[in-house]
C-alpha cells in the first residue's frame, strides 16, 4: 500500500467517526415535543362576572373555572377591550376596573397548559350612571312583624320575588331617585319613591293585608 493510501484511510475513518458522534448528540427542543404531541388542550368549564352592567370607573370580579385532562398545571391570562386589572391578570379570579367612558367591553381569559391554550370571553356594558346595590325585607304591616314570602319587588327594569323570610336583594341598580312597586297575594300593593345612593343600600318595606 502506498504512503498516500495509508494516510487517506485513517483520515476517512476519523471523519466518519466524528460525523457519528455529532449526529448522536442532544436534540434539544425535540425532547419535550414528544410530550406535547399527545397533549390535550385545557377545558374552560365556566366564566362568570359579578356584574354584567357597571358604571364608569366601577370594579367587577371575573372568575374562570378550568381543568386539564392531562392534569397539567394551568396558567391564566386575562385581557380586556378597555379598563384595567388593578391586582394583576394571572389568577383564576381577577378584579377589573371599568374605563372612564361608557360602552361595551369584552373581557377575555386565556387558559394554557404550556402547550395548548383555550379562551373564552364575556361582554360587559359600561354606563355613565352610578351603580348601587339594594337589599332588605318585606314585612307585614301589623304586629308581630313577619316576612312576606313570594312578594314581587320591582324597580327600574328589574324585579324579583322575596324569599320565605321576605328578604330581597338587587346586586345592581342605578343610583338616584326611583320608584319601587311591591305586590303579593292577599296584600295591598305598595308603590313608593325612594332615593338610592351609590354603593350599598338597605331598605325594608311593609305590606298591609286585604281584609
Amino acid at each position: 500500500m502506498s504512503k498516500v493510501a495509508s494516510f487517506v484511510l485513517p483520515m476517512m475513518l476519523i471523519t466518519f467517526f466524528c460525523i457519528l458522534v455529532t449526529c448522536g448528540g442532544d436534540s434539544g427542543p425535540t425532547v419535550s415535543s414528544g410530550a406535547a404531541d399527545g397533549n390535550q388542550a385545557p377545558k374552560i368549564n365556566s366564566i362568570s362576572s359579578s356584574h354584567t352592567t357597571v358604571s364608569i370607573d366601577y370594579q367587577a370580579t371575573f372568575s374562570c373555572q378550568a381543568a386539564d385532562p392531562d392534569g397539567d398545571e394551568l396558567e391564566y391570562t386575562w385581557s380586556a377591550g378597555g379598563g384595567s386589572f388593578p391586582f394583576g391578570t394571572e389568577t383564576p379570579s381577577v378584579k377589573w376596573k371599568a374605563p372612564l367612558s361608557a360602552g361595551e367591553c369584552r373581557i377575555t381569559v386565556s387558559v394554557s397548559d404550556g402547550y395548548k391554550a383555550v379562551s373564552a370571553s364575556l361582554m360587559v356594558n359600561v354606563i355613565a350612571e352610578q351603580c348601587a346595590g339594594l337589599d332588605g325585607y318585606v314585612y307585614t304591616g301589623y304586629s308581630p312583624l313577619e316576612g312576606v314570602g313570594d312578594a314581587l319587588v320591582a324597580l327600574q327594569s328589574v324585579s324579583q320575588r322575596t324569599a320565605v323570610t321576605g328578604y330581597y336583594k338587587f346586586n345592581y341598580v342605578v343610583a338616584g331617585t326611583t320608584q319601587v312597586h311591591i305586590s303579593a297575594d292577599g296584600y295591598h300593593d305598595l308603590i313608593k319613591t325612594i332615593v338610592i345612593k351609590p354603593g350599598k343600600n338597605s331598605r325594608d318595606f311593609k305590606l298591609y293585608p286585604i281584609y
